[in-house]
């Protein structure tokens, strides 16, 4: 992603969506992404709030992993898990 493209991502994010929220102190912002470079929204959202919660779910699991992304769940994977097989077989993944 170009800087260009990633300045105008993240000043849309500080100047509209921010805005947006009815009750600021209250509401939530889920972001959901693939990581591209360390300035895209998620590395300018982490950079002026440290205090933002991630749920990173790599495709492939490389360690034991209990993620929970609610507070009703807990989603477990073994060391080399896939993420979703059906979608994306783990022959595919490796590639």
């Amino acid at each position: 992603m170009s800087e260009t493209r990633r300045s105008a991502v993240n000043g849309w994010y500080d100047s509209t969506l921010s805005s947006r929220l009815d009750q600021k102190t209250e509401d939530s912002i889920v972001i959901v992404m693939q990581r591209l470079h360390c300035d895209d929204l998620v590395g300018h959202v982490l950079e002026r709030d440290p205090s933002w919660r991630i749920l990173n779910l790599p495709a492939i699991a490389e360690e034991p992993a209990g993620d929970r992304p609610g507070p009703w769940a807990v989603y477990r994977r073994a060391i080399g898990e896939v993420l979703h097989p059906a979608r994306e077989p783990r022959a595919r993944s490796t590639r």
